[in-house]
């Protein structure tokens, strides 16, 4: 579910250290004075954990978040209740799971409200924005890049100010305002570069070369990709480190290097396997479909379609279901299985209405109106191109 590469959203929590070595050496150093733990400090360094856990494994990382919010309840600790929220909220993220995530979200946003906790709002407000962004309600998101934005230069949280400016440069990215994405991005790399957060730099790596994957400048995508993989894999990253792998996989879809796309997809596979990533798993299975398909082998894009479908279908997440119906229909038109292509189209328009991704919605309605002028329904076929249009035309226009 992405227009051209997996975006680096910045989380809450993200790994800050330059080595797999660096990383596990913490981990057992926290788990080692944990032994020892009790009170408030036990909930700090389970949250603390949480977060380095997070992009290793999304499960101990929840499962460690519970600990902490189980015993900061019988110590009234307020700030450990909502850093545990906040590490659940992201654990829900990455699996798919969004009304759980906004659940999170929104009692850790209480909780840092009531005790004037002016850092921990702007993240939580934050990482709302991620969750409207991954949902298609880009209006909100970009309302709350900005909210979150205000407080952190208020706070002259440079790291911060740096998030918010990559997550700005996201929306205008999605929204295909390239010169404003790759603007902010580049505030963002400014500050990062300042600061020396190499995995941070990595991820404006990423988002740029998505930027020039999206204007067909495959070379200087490649360049960018390779970068934010060294990096990643100087983090320890693994999860980075998969997403690297099938962004650099999409650009060789795009140059027609079919072989060289599915080793790289295949490399991500394998990674999200070992993790037990959901996410990660149902979108790379997503993009090895694509490589099928632009090779006109449409019965293998159908078994990867389908197998991304059941995965999102497991998440509850219901926009990476209405993004596969919309595939799964767009294949089935390749097929002129006419019928087929109707009901899975069909119900990708609920989802995406029921979601309110518009720019599914969008698609939904180009490929309906292309199933029916493939039928000779010009009628139908002109009213779902002119919803196309006009929906196109208010996305283009969303953001001046």
């Amino acid at each position: 579910m992405k227009s051209a590469g997996f975006i680096f959203l910045i989380c809450l929590v993200l790994l800050s250290v330059n080595s797999a070595a660096q990383v596990n050496h913490k981990i057992d150093s926290l788990e080692t004075i944990l032994n020892g733990a009790t009170g408030t400090r036990k909930v700090d360094i389970l949250n603390q954990l949480a977060g380095e856990t997070l992009n290793i494994s999304p499960e101990k990382a929840r499962q460690l978040a519970q600990q902490a919010l189980v015993l900061s309840e019988p110590l009234i600790y307020d700030y450990g209740k909502a850093k545990a929220h906040q590490n659940l909220a992201v654990v829900f993220e990455m699996t798919g799971d969004y009304k759980d995530a906004f659940d999170e979200d929104s009692t850790a946003l209480k909780i840092f409200r009531r005790i004037d906790d002016k850092a921990g709002t702007a993240n939580i407000i934050n990482h709302i924005g991620i969750l409207h962004d991954l949902q298609g309600d880009y209006t909100s998101a970009l309302n709350a890049y900005y909210e979150s934005l205000e407080i952190k230069k208020k706070l002259d949280d440079q790291a911060g100010i740096a998030k918010s400016y990559n997550n700005i440069g996201i929306i205008y990215d999605e929204l295909t305002n390239y010169v404003k994405a790759l603007d902010y991005y580049l505030k963002s790399l400014r500050i990062r570069e300042k600061i020396g957060n190499k995995y941070e730099i990595g991820g404006s790596y990423n988002n740029i070369g998505i930027v020039h994957e999206e204007q067909g400048n495959y070379d200087k995508a490649l360049e960018y990709y390779f970068k934010a993989l060294e990096l990643y894999r100087g983090a320890g990253s693994r999860v980075d480190i998969a997403r690297a792998y099938d962004n650099i996989g999409e650009v060789y879809r795009q140059q027609k290097k079919y072989g060289k796309a599915l080793q790289m997809n295949l490399a991500g596979l394998a990674i999200y396997q070992d993790l037990k990533n959901t996410y990660g798993l149902a979108q790379v299975t997503e993009d090895i479909s694509a490589v099928y398909k632009d090779q006109d082998e449409y019965e293998e894009a159908l078994k990867y379609a389908r197998r991304s479908l059941d995965l999102y279908k497991s998440l509850g997440d219901k926009l990476g279901q209405a993004y596969l119906y919309n595939t799964i229909g767009q294949i089935s038109l390749l097929q002129k299985k006419t019928k087929q292509a109707i009901s899975y189209l069909d119900k990708s328009l609920a989802f995406a209405e029921e979601v309110q991704a518009k720019d599914i919605i969008r698609d939904s309605y180009k490929g309906l109106s292309q199933l029916f002028a493939q039928v000779d329904e010009f009628q139908k076929s002109l009213m779902y191109y002119q919803r196309y249009d006009s929906l196109k035309e208010i996305l283009f226009n969303l953001i001046g």
